[in-house]
């Protein structure tokens, strides 16, 4: 009975993961998306839409070499790699975002939730 509900919440949490809107950058968020970074940005939402989400994390990777303090494009890989299941680095970047956020406190709450949805997927595994 455990396993069955551990399974159904996992469900709900994954469901609530997936992202149908685009990749925009929350109005709040202060770090600047311009030049290069924005483009790959978008490409990324564009190929995630398609479905290529490796082809997706290799753009927003590029996004985060090009400008490595944009904590919106470390969140953007943090949710990607939670997709992907990659737990580990979900969380590493989650964090990192986190770190890089300055005071937004609507990325600094996106990034500890998903820290949470990260936590509890550990846990079924």
């Amino acid at each position: 009975m455990k396993k069955c509900y551990s399974m159904v919440v996992l469900i709900l949490m994954l469901g609530g993961c997936s992202v149908t809107g685009s990749m925009q950058q929350p109005v709040d968020v202060e770090i600047k998306n311009t030049g290069p970074t924005q483009v790959l940005l978008a490409q990324a939402a564009a190929k995630e839409k398609q479905g290529d989400r490796s082809e997706a994390i290799a753009l927003t990777e590029r996004a985060v070499r090009i400008e490595p303090r944009n904590a919106y494009a470390w969140h953007r890989l943090a949710k990607l790699y939670l997709l992907s299941k990659n737990l580990k680095k979900a969380e590493q970047f989650a964090r990192r975002s986190n770190q890089l956020a300055r005071g937004n406190q609507k990325l600094m709450r996106d990034n500890q939730q998903l820290i949470e949805e990260i936590k509890a997927s550990q846990q079924v595994f």
